[in-house]
């Protein structure tokens, strides 16, 4: 679960009591056991946006992906203004190749919350799997001029491109990445290197 996550955060003690205990059976691997706390934690406290955006989280994470959809939507009618809640809808729909929803899901995420990266890479990634380079580039140029300093996107599509096979592409993105941070980040290198090898 992304966002709060103090204890001020539920109406009910026993709903971050179980939460917590959510979050320690998904560390040691548990997740049969953190989804009985974390429908426990619910029960406690079934206005949470937060407790049905990590439900969601993790039934994605079992493989269970329409009721992960079902947990964000219910959590955005909870809270429309929910940025963790649209992506959860917006990276399950693109999971179940929903693409015009996964879309839209992630634009309102990023409505939501611009500074935060986790919807601008998903949505990137989306049009880069799909060979939309234009679009893909077009929102890493946006991000890029927002983040001054912060190739984030550039590199996510340099990694699809060479899962792809598109290597040329690749290091393309790779030097965008290395010029729009301050510090080039040693992946260039570690690429170049492996194209000369």
């Amino acid at each position: 679960m992304t966002g709060s996550s103090d204890e001020g955060s539920y109406s009910s003690p026993l709903a971050y009591r179980h939460y917590l205990l959510s979050r320690m059976a998904e560390s040691e691997g548990n997740l049969p056991g953190a989804l009985v706390e974390l429908r426990q934690a619910i029960v406690f406290d079934p206005g949470s946006a937060e407790l049905h955006v990590a439900m969601g989280w993790l039934l994605a994470r079992v493989g269970d992906l329409e009721k992960a959809a079902s947990e964000g939507e219910r959590a955005i009618r909870l809270d429309p203004s929910h940025a963790d809640a649209f992506l959860l809808v917006g990276r399950v729909r693109d999971g179940q190749r929903r693409k015009a929803a996964a879309i839209a899901a992630l634009r309102r995420a990023i409505e939501l919350a611009p500074d935060s990266p986790e919807a601008w890479l998903a949505l990137a990634d989306l049009h880069a799997r799909n060979r939309e380079d234009a679009k893909a580039e077009a929102l890493a140029r946006t991000f890029s001029a927002a983040h001054p300093g912060n190739g984030a996107l550039w590199r996510q599509l340099a990694k699809t491109a060479a899962e792809r096979g598109r290597s040329k592409l690749a290091l393309r993105y790779l030097r965008t990445a290395a010029h729009e941070e301050p510090q080039p980040r040693r992946s260039t290198a570690v690429y170049e290197r492996r194209r000369v090898d």
